[in-house]
């Protein structure tokens, strides 16, 4: 018997019945949260705050980089680049 979540017909249930039953659920020691849609997630207040949706223009926003590049040059030099060749990397726009 499959799982009933694997179930198409079970997929396709609105999002306040997956809530309702998922609830009860956690009374019972089921560890659950929502995964937001692409909608929802533009619109959240904490990802905005967090710096997730920086505005490129008034009005536009984008999705910003998770990689974080604080340090490079650090690395850089950790790499045994000269100070020289990282200079060169930053004058061509390869290093910030």
């Amino acid at each position: 018997m499959l799982p009933l979540w694997s179930q198409s017909s079970t997929r396709k249930r609105p999002k306040r019945i997956w809530l309702t039953g998922l609830n009860f659920s956690a009374r019972n020691e089921v560890v659950w949260g929502p995964v937001p849609s692409t909608e929802e997630v533009s619109r959240d207040l904490q990802m905005r705050l967090n710096g997730v949706f920086p505005e490129m223009e008034p009005g536009l926003h984008t999705v910003n980089s998770p990689i974080n590049l604080a340090g490079t040059v650090e690395a850089l030099r950790g790499l045994g680049y000269s100070d020289e060749a990282i200079q060169q990397m930053m004058q061509a726009g390869a290093v910030c």
